[in-house]
């Protein structure tokens, strides 16, 4: 799993100085209102409904994907849970399994394919792993994701210590995220003010764009009449179309990358796609961590452009 806490701590710290003497609701504060809570977390047991976890989680609980298995639907929650007293570097991700919309078990992220690649950043060559694609008709992570065994009580509150570093990439090999972070510029009070605006236009794609909105086998214009009319349409092998909801490229707040720069990338909007047979039905809904960036048209390179052919 990426790292950002830098960008955390640099916002965080940032928030404090600005807000200390305007008395404004700072980046940090709005922040919280998409993470959880360990004690909080900890109390979501196997058995409780769909509806009751998000009920309990609020915005802080992010549709994965829904789809169809052989022993039922599946739907994937994704959350970032905090200890207590959690610093920037403390914390994870975890996932909460349902299946028929009922929790089955509570589990880790599948790793997903990541090459290692030359880049050059501010006149220095730097490694940096980026994610592989995959085809939208592609199942096998989900699979491997539903197949995943479950996390014990134990297992979840040792992943929430704080990060000693142990594991960490090497330091000439950085994740994506990090080398564009702005971190030198975050401590003005301008780039707070935007900040908060950013977080609220992210809390507001999240509510327009939750993925356990839309359910399996409705219809194009059942999804539309729920989502509006999609940004890009993609057409993938056998019959199969997906139609892709995402940052508008036009706002002045999002960067080249289509992304929001100030806000924490466990918490960002990250797209939606919801996939249609050939018959013009839902079969599945992929967002966050299961949106695949090739998917969207800006992003095809050469080897990824053959998933958008029949």
């Amino acid at each position: 799993m990426k790292k950002t806490f830098l960008k955390s701590a640099a916002l965080t710290i940032a928030a404090i100085f600005f807000c200390a003497s305007s008395g404004c609701a700072s980046p940090a504060t709005m922040r919280e209102s998409l993470v959880v809570p360990e004690q909080t977390f900890l109390t979501i047991t196997k058995g409780t409904t769909l509806d009751a976890v998000k009920t309990k989680l609020g915005l802080a609980a992010r549709h994965e994907f829904t789809i169809a298995g052989a022993d039922g639907t599946y739907t994937l929650l994704g959350c970032f849970v905090v200890p207590p007293n959690g610093r920037a570097n403390s914390g994870s991700t975890l996932f909460l399994l349902f299946r028929d919309k009922v929790l089955s078990k509570i589990i880790e992220p599948v790793q997903f394919p990541h090459d290692v690649v030359t880049e050059e950043y501010n006149g220095h060559t730097v490694r940096v792993s980026r994610a592989r694609g995959w085809g939208i008709e592609d199942t096998t992570l989900v699979t491997k994701t539903i197949n995943s065994p479950a996390l014990t009580r134990d297992q979840i509150i040792d992943r929430l210590k704080p990060y000693s570093g142990s594991g960490m990439e090497p330091m000439n090999i950085l994740p994506a995220a990090v080398i564009v972070a702005p971190l030198a510029v975050v401590l003005l009070p301008a780039t707070i003010t935007l900040a908060e605006k950013e977080y609220a236009m992210n809390q507001d794609l999240l509510k327009r764009y939750d993925g356990c909105l839309a359910k399996l086998d409705m219809s194009a214009e059942e999804v539309e009449a729920l989502y509006g009319k999609p940004q890009q349409i993609l057409s993938a092998k056998n019959e199969i179309m997906a139609k892709i909801y995402e940052i508008s490229e036009k706002s002045p707040l999002v960067d080249q990358s289509g992304k929001f720069p100030h806000v924490d990338d466990e918490v960002e909007f990250n797209n939606m796609a919801v996939v249609f047979n050939e018959e013009g039905h839902v079969i599945a809904i992929y967002s966050n961590t299961f949106f695949c960036d090739v998917w969207r048209k800006g992003n095809l390179t050469p080897a990824s452009s053959e998933v958008s052919k029949k």
